[in-house]
């Protein structure tokens, strides 16, 4: 009976294995959203990604803490980034119109330059 639960376990955690591993992707900045709040400075980078091919065509965001001058300045360079698999899930097709981000690492800092 133990056997049988932990392979059925066994199986159910690698169908997730795209939920748990890193990809590495490769994007490219499209600039800083405004911020859904008036009363809050805009802090979200908006990028699209252009590796992996799946992922390509693809929107993120992200928090940083560079100003919108310094943005302006990244705005068309390419950066590598790492994620978790999850990361995927928070892609969307379209490039949303305002963001709300969490204060995380800084985008630019994690991301390296291509």
């Amino acid at each position: 009976m133990k056997s049988w639960i932990f392979l059925s376990l066994g199986l159910a955690l690698s169908g997730c294995g795209g939920s748990f591993g890193r990809i590495n992707a490769e994007v490219v900045v499209v600039g800083l959203l405004p911020s859904v709040s008036p009363a809050e400075r805009s802090s979200a980078v908006l990028y699209r990604v252009i590796a992996p091919v799946e992922l390509a065509g693809k929107y993120g965001v992200d928090y940083t803490g560079l100003s919108a001058a310094e943005v302006e300045k990244k705005k068309g360079a390419v950066f590598k980034i790492t994620r978790l698999g999850k990361w995927r899930y928070l892609l969307s097709e379209s490039a949303p119109l305002g963001a709300s981000v969490g204060r995380e690492e800084d985008f630019f800092k994690s991301a390296t330059p291509k």
